[in-house]
């Protein structure tokens, strides 16, 4: 079996190093709009940040053993997973790139185990050009990509260097693949070695899209993170400090902008409804900060930016959270918890965070990228689905009023999550036996 697999790796990677005529002239086109567009791209408030320092920052990467490509916070988070879990028989050198700020905060904001050396930093534009500079720095001898990121400039530089190609915690929808075969010649030359995929739907899809790869299922890395982390206790809560024990606190979390007509009359009918109730609204994209600001005043609804605050909070305060890296600390002290992104078609936020936290969530009808965990939490009455603004404010205003038992809420989500661990350890054990 050992010899048949290796048989098949070499294979697949012979028939990687060729393009067809086809495939190079759409990677060249790619590689060109990389150098045409960036100026159109900057007009965009929430990507500028980010592609002001990854436009024009050549990354210089050290050696590296393994290159993880970690497109945004979800996906840093899964690499922060891999590597604190990395057996300490060895040193292992990584490159882990991101193309979001917020990324990489949660890369450098943490401390890896020592036998870790990492490297974190923003994504150089994903040309051909650019891609080839960093494979031929860092010299990897595995390369990574998480969930549905592919990057035809990185994967093309890695297959030039004989680098193998890892797809872990793959998900791929149906609407996304639909978008992806219509330039199927151009994914089957560029197909990863291989694809680890969450469910068995997505190995399927991942299986017509690269058919020349070696596509398998495991666990979701996510499960491993809700299970590696625990409810944080108040006193150890850096959010204590404004918020007192016991208050009527409801987190809005990752607000996106197309659902902000739904969560707008919700957060004044809370504020109608419960004087004493404190509101945390955390856009996810801080560049609408202002539309916020601008509809508070419009209001004349009370209102107090986060970075302002140091003192507790007054009751009947809305928060505007203008601060990264707090959405966790927050759902630890809220009584009621609503997670964005599915009011509208977007996808869906990780709803699991608060139910780490001992809060069951309100969420929208729209959750596709977590249907693999969803549709049982639901069954289990450990997520609530809402289809109205009316519905979402009765039901955050009864969990603000009789919040359930936060420890048996707790607890029975680790119960359900220990019955779907082992991802990241799966992952682990197939990049090792790559390197």
């Amino acid at each position: 079996l050992n010899s048949d697999i290796q048989s098949r790796k070499e294979h697949a990677m012979v028939e990687h190093r060729t393009l067809s005529s086809s495939s190079r002239l759409l990677l060249l086109a790619y590689s060109l709009l990389w150098t045409g567009l960036p100026p159109f791209l900057l007009l965009s408030k929430r990507l500028r940040p980010s592609l002001q320092k990854r436009l024009w920052t050549r990354l210089k990467p050290n050696r590296a053993d393994l290159w993880i490509q970690a497109a945004s916070t979800g996906e840093a988070g899964l690499a922060r997973e891999m590597l604190d879990n990395w057996p300490a028989s060895g040193t292992v050198r990584a490159l882990v790139t991101t193309n979001t700020l917020q990324g990489l905060e949660v890369l450098q904001n943490h401390s890896f185990p020592e036998h870790v050396r990492i490297q974190a930093d923003l994504c150089p534009r994903d040309s051909l050009w650019a891609m080839r500079r960093v494979v031929k720095a860092c010299r990897p001898r595995v390369a990574v990509l998480l969930e549905t990121e592919l990057w035809p400039g990185m994967m093309r530089a890695c297959q030039r260097e004989k680098v193998p190609i890892m797809l872990l915690n793959g998900r791929l929808s149906s609407r996304s693949l639909a978008r992806y075969l219509c330039l199927d010649r151009l994914w089957s030359d560029l197909a990863p070695n291989q694809v680890h995929a969450v469910t068995e739907e997505d190995a399927a899809r991942f299986r017509r899209l690269f058919p020349r790869a070696q596509v398998g299922t495991m666990p979701n890395m996510k499960f491993d993170r809700a299970r590696s982390s625990s409810p944080i206790p108040f006193v150890h809560n850096t959010l204590s400090g404004l918020i007192k024990a016991q208050s009527q606190f409801v987190v809005l979390g990752s607000v996106r902008k197309q659902e902000e007509s739904h969560v707008a009359p919700v957060i004044e009918r809370l504020a109608q409804d419960n004087p004493k109730a404190i509101i945390a609204v955390f856009p996810r994209h801080l560049n609408r900060l202002d539309f916020w600001k601008e509809w508070f005043e419009s209001r004349n609804l009370p209102w107090e930016l986060r970075s302002r605050l140091n003192d507790h909070v007054p009751q009947g305060t809305i928060i505007l959270w203008d601060r990264f890296g707090e959405l966790e600390q927050a759902y630890a002290l809220a009584r009621a918890a609503f997670v964005g992104g599915t009011l509208a078609p977007l996808g869906g936020q990780n709803f699991l965070e608060p139910l780490n936290q001992g809060v069951i969530p309100c969420i929208g009808p729209f959750w596709p990228s977590f249907s693999w965990a969803g549709h049982s939490l639901v069954e289990q009455n450990l997520v609530k689905v809402i289809h109205t603004a009316d519905e979402l404010t009765v039901s955050l205003t009864a969990d603000l009023r009789h919040p359930p038992n936060r420890d048996k809420v707790h607890q029975r989500f680790q119960e359900f999550v220990q019955a779907r661990s082992g991802g990241t350890q799966q992952a682990i054990n197939a990049v090792l036996q790559a390197l």
